[in-house]
């Protein structure tokens, strides 16, 4: 079946085939249009969280010596270390995008845990190993414990963005609205 739903534009509200599936007992369905508005939303938040966690490696990589009194290959060991980390924290959240609990069932799920597993094992090998491949120093456990901690902030800010409700709008139709609303003010004065 082809939706088309008029005057409306925009990401979620593209003209598609529906992919409409019953939920059992709920009888609700479920299209792409539901999909994709939870999807731009998802991503749009993840870009916001990128960007964040890109200022906060340009603060370390200029302000970070001072904080953690480290010299300046220290320093840029503890950004690579804390931005690989943030991605194998990330990956927990990007399992299940519209669940709160996302460790529930990991343990039945060995292939997920073998490549978590793996990419940390060879993360500690490439920091405390590799020094001259990776360009990097050895880091103390306190150096490490802060890497994981800085990393981990990925956990509660993925779960509080899931209580973030999603509209039927897609994310960036409010921004256009607030873009629009700006430009009519701007015309007025």
């Amino acid at each position: 079946m082809r939706m088309e739903k008029e005057g409306q534009t925009g990401f979620c509200h593209m003209s598609m085939f529906s992919f409409n599936a019953t939920i059992l007992g709920g009888g609700a369905k479920v299209g792409f249009e539901a999909i994709a508005c939870k999807l731009s939303t998802t991503i749009t938040l993840k870009i916001f969280y990128a960007s964040g966690m890109l200022v906060f490696n340009k603060i370390l990589k200029f302000k970070g010596e001072s904080i953690f009194n480290v010299d300046e290959k220290v320093n840029d060991t503890l950004i690579f270390n804390t931005f690989v980390l943030c991605q194998v924290f990330n990956v927990f959240n990007a399992r299940k995008l519209e669940k709160q609990n996302v460790f529930k069932g990991i343990h039945k799920n060995k292939l997920f845990l073998g490549i978590v597993g793996f990419t940390i094992v060879l993360q500690v090998v490439m920091v405390e190993f590799l020094k001259k491949f990776a360009d990097t120093v050895n880091l103390n456990g306190l150096q490490w414990a802060i890497c994981i901690a800085i990393a981990a902030v990925s956990w509660p800010i993925g779960w509080i963005v899931k209580f973030i409700p999603v509209s039927d709008k897609p994310f960036l139709s409010h921004l256009k609205w607030a873009g629009q609303a700006f430009g009519r003010i701007l015309h007025l004065s």
